[in-house]
């Protein structure tokens, strides 16, 4: 018995033959299993009723649906077996139970059809992956699992490697192009140094290279060595435009040495003596400003003057007691060091650009106080330049940067200022004039001759 809405179908049933039904057997060995009907099953033993019910039971069940539900999970067709069609005259397999799904169920892993189509490996190709499973640089091994997708485990190394010799840069690293550029030789002073007997550009060039094994170095060039280069020379030969550029790109650094401007040497007077005159000679570094030309005073624009103070002088300084050098006084202003600074100031009038000048005084590194009175008065001179807009600084030889000069020094130095403008005006108070007559009958008499008054 059956659904009379589902279409007649030969079920094939699949039990054991129980022990009792030898008739039954030869009957169904002889015809198959799918022709067996219900009148012939129950013609037999009560054993064999038990496979009809089996039957009624099968038949009564309705048959699901083409795919399973939400519940159950996906095909109804089991993987790799092919689905069974009545219509084709073949059995279909027995109905199982499925099983619901539920969240603690384990992921779902295909199979590996290559797995079951493996074929053994021979034993030359097994030792050379052991070998590589066990020499493998990364410390892991692959080795044969039962899963294909089975996580790599690390083994502990055992063996002693050797370090690298390789260092940080790598040799197989690309060459760059060679950058080359221009900077200060010494970081410490300006572009161009002017002393009382040379005159150095403080230039060169370096190139940026690599080793063969890629590490960058900084190649130094000797193109502005200053026994080969010649900066006055090369200045000569720039047009006008070229001359301005420079000097206003360029800072200028002079430096004053006072100790060879000391007052036993007396380089700053010549004696005449076919005349008896005395004849100012002219300062060194004037000389060695002028070999630029009148470009260097018209286009300059950034002045650094350091003026190198003698340790004898510091010494001095402190052994002099402070109420002889507590002011500016008549044999200061003429000793050799002021004189070469008042020359120096001379020529620094000439420059009608300037936009920087900063006065630095460097003092010894065994000197007591930062700068003594007598120092300070040596900064005395640069009062009378019409550009005002400079600034004092003081530096002693362990420095790297010099310090502005503030406060009450710089209130000493207007004071003696306006002392020396006072003496100037009486000393030009104090000048006598005399005309002498140039006619023959004039006599110079101790008298002047009585002029009498015409008669009217």
């Amino acid at each position: 018995m059956g659904n009379k809405n589902i279409r007649s179908k030969q079920v094939s049933v699949v039990q054991r033959k129980p022990s009792n039904a030898s008739s039954v057997s030869s009957k169904m060995e002889s015809a198959p299993l799918s022709t067996v009907s219900s009148d012939d099953v129950f013609t037999d033993n009560a054993g064999v009723k038990q496979a009809a019910l089996g039957k009624e039971k099968l038949d009564n069940q309705p048959i699901g649906l083409p795919f399973r539900s939400y519940q159950t999970g996906t095909l109804k067709t089991d993987n790799f077996d092919p689905s069974l069609s009545a219509s084709a005259g073949q059995a279909l397999p027995p109905t199982m139970s499925k099983k619901k799904l539920s969240g603690a169920s384990p992921a779902f892993v295909p199979a590996n059809r290559k797995q079951f189509n493996s074929s053994p490996k021979s034993v030359g190709q097994t030792s050379v992956t052991g070998l590589s499973s066990q020499s493998s640089p990364s410390g892991y091994s692959y080795k044969q699992s039962s899963s294909a997708f089975t996580t790599p485990t690390k083994v502990a190394s055992t063996v002693v490697t050797t370090p690298s010799t390789t260092g940080y840069y790598r040799s197989g690293s690309p060459v760059k192009a060679p950058r080359s550029f221009l900077t200060r030789a010494d970081k410490s002073k300006k572009d161009i140094i002017i002393t009382s007997s040379s005159i150095t550009h403080n230039i060169v060039r370096i190139t940026e290279k690599q080793l063969p094994t890629g590490f960058p170095y900084q190649h130094r060039s000797e193109e502005f060595n200053p026994e080969k280069y010649n900066v006055v020379d090369v200045v000569s030969k720039m047009d006008i435009k070229e001359r301005k550029d420079f000097w206003e790109k360029n800072w200028i650094e002079i430096i004053v040495d006072l100790d060879e401007f000391t007052d036993a040497s007396d380089s700053s007077k010549v004696e005449n003596k076919s005349q008896g005159l005395v004849v100012k000679k002219q300062n060194p570094i004037v000389a060695m400003m002028d070999k630029f030309g009148p470009e260097f005073y018209e286009y300059a624009h950034t002045v650094f003057i350091t003026i190198c103070i003698p340790a004898s002088m510091s010494t001095s300084d402190a052994n002099t007691n402070k109420t002889t050098t507590a002011s500016f006084t008549k044999a200061q202003q003429e000793s050799g060091p002021f004189q070469a600074i008042q020359s120096l100031v001379t020529a620094l009038h000439q420059f009608t650009q300037l936009t920087h000048l900063s006065i630095i005084l460097r003092t010894p590194s065994n000197a007591r106080t930062p700068l003594s009175l007598s120092q300070l008065n040596l900064a005395l001179p640069f009062y009378e330049l019409a550009f005002t807009d400079w600034d004092l600084r003081w530096q002693t030889s362990y420095m790297s940067r010099s310090e502005q000069v503030r406060g009450w020094p710089i209130t000493y130095l207007d004071k003696e200022r306006q002392k020396m403008d006072r003496m100037a005006e009486m000393e030009l108070q104090e000048v006598v004039f005399r005309r002498v007559s140039r006619a023959p009958m004039v006599h110079h008499l101790p008298f002047l001759p009585r002029v009498e008054k015409a008669l009217i």
